[in-house]
């Protein structure tokens, strides 16, 4: 599937905004959307915040979502919004399953005992998080 290398700009970015896709129900394994992930890069970021944002507001007001179809749309049409704000990613229902599982164990043990008990979370891109 992967077709970026590890350093590039675009690998950059879609480690920084797939898990918050992921978690509104992006489907990475679909084969229209690695195709359109492929011949992407211009604009990249805005298209996965554009969508992002959509999908929240689609959330809010209790109407249908489609996440893999819209960042599809999002990504051919190099969508752009001007109501991405940088705390969304930081949303409770966007984290991944690991970075919620970190929070509520600094939440039940405090920082120290969480930071002395659990060694790392990692993320490997196949969407599985260890402890």
């Amino acid at each position: 599937m992967w077709f970026w290398s590890a350093d590039s700009v675009e690998q950059e970015l879609f480690d920084l905004y797939a898990p918050a896709l992921r978690s509104l129900g992006v489907n990475f394994n679909d084969e229209q959307l690695q195709d359109t992930l492929e011949a992407s890069s211009y604009c990249l970021e805005d298209a996965f915040r554009s969508a992002i944002v959509y999908m929240l507001w689609l959330e809010e007001n209790l109407k249908p979502i489609y996440p893999t179809a819209i960042l599809i749309d999002a990504l051919a049409n190099q969508w752009r919004t001007k109501y991405w704000k940088p705390e969304y990613l930081e949303l409770e229902q966007l984290l991944s399953k690991g970075k919620r599982w970190w929070r509520a164990a600094a939440d039940k043990w405090g920082y120290d005992e969480r930071n002395q008990l659990v060694a790392d979370i990692f993320y490997d891109r196949t969407y599985s998080e260890t402890v």
